[in-house]
């Protein structure tokens, strides 16, 4: 292997690394299986089996999806809103949110 070819890959490991021993790494893998989850129990209970894509978590956040997906975008810091908060002590959500809209 070249230095350059062992470059990319060590700097790839490390993104791996970052991505399964990180508390950011871990709550976007499971945000993600959780958002798999509910997204494969939507669709195996429609009766008809077409379904239209994105398939956007439930407003009442029975499924903890919606939650998670907010928690998920404050925590990586893509929102300003991330600069002012120092702990989240409590989180909710409203029609209004800029996650989606149906």
């Amino acid at each position: 292997m070249g230095d350059e070819d062992f470059s990319t890959f060590l700097h790839e490991y490390i993104h791996f690394i970052q991505d399964t021993t990180t508390y950011y790494g871990l709550n976007n893998i499971n945000y993600n299986v959780e958002y798999l989850r509910f997204a494969n129990n939507s669709i195996v209970e429609e009766k008809n089996k077409l379904f239209k894509t994105p398939l956007y978590p439930k407003l009442d956040n029975s499924d903890k999806v919606l939650l998670n997906g907010h928690i998920c975008k404050l925590t990586f810091g893509d929102t300003d809103a991330i600069e002012n908060v120092a702990s989240i002590k409590s989180y909710s959500i409203s029609k209004n949110s800029d996650t989606h809209s149906e």
